[in-house]
């Protein structure tokens, strides 16, 4: 997304007067309900570190269509769309990411050679702060969903 793409998402918002939404699938897994559910019953505390990882296998066979041409799929921006991951801790904690260090993995394969964005790594791990000074982790990979808090 550009910043003009977002400019004109809050425009319609705005001149529509109707509501946009993300719905993050992340904030619907099991996991991620209970632990929503004994956050909000303080089961855990103050959470002072959070973490979640999003694993999604088989992205590689999608990165070409049927006639070979690169897909959307094709290399992505470096830390785009984290909501994956993010989705599971946001709601969680009920605060805001406000800061993020990010550490990538590359292999040097072809997608991360060519891709458009110029962007080395298959995968990012983020080191955020949040809105009450609190640490969270986050980390996108190429199969199952893992959410951590420790009070």
């Amino acid at each position: 997304m550009s910043v003009e793409e977002l400019e004109l998402l809050i425009e319609t918002v705005q001149g529509t007067g109707l509501t946009y939404m993300m719905a993050e699938t992340s904030y619907y897994r099991p996991e991620v309900i209970t632990c929503r559910q004994w956050a909000k019953e303080g089961k855990f505390g103050v959470i002072m570190y959070s973490e979640a990882e999003y694993h999604h296998e088989g992205l590689l066979p999608l990165a070409d269509d049927d006639r070979g041409l690169p897909t959307w799929r094709y290399g992505f921006r470096p830390m785009h769309y984290p909501t994956h991951s993010t989705g599971i801790i946001i709601p969680v904690i009920d605060e805001r990411l406000v800061e993020v260090q990010a550490v990538g993995w590359g292999d040097g394969h072809e997608i991360v050679r060519t891709n458009e964005y110029k962007n080395p790594f298959w995968n990012t791990t983020g080191f955020f702060k949040t809105s009450r000074g609190h640490c969270a982790r986050r980390r996108n990979a190429g199969s199952s969903t893992a959410i951590g808090c420790l009070t």
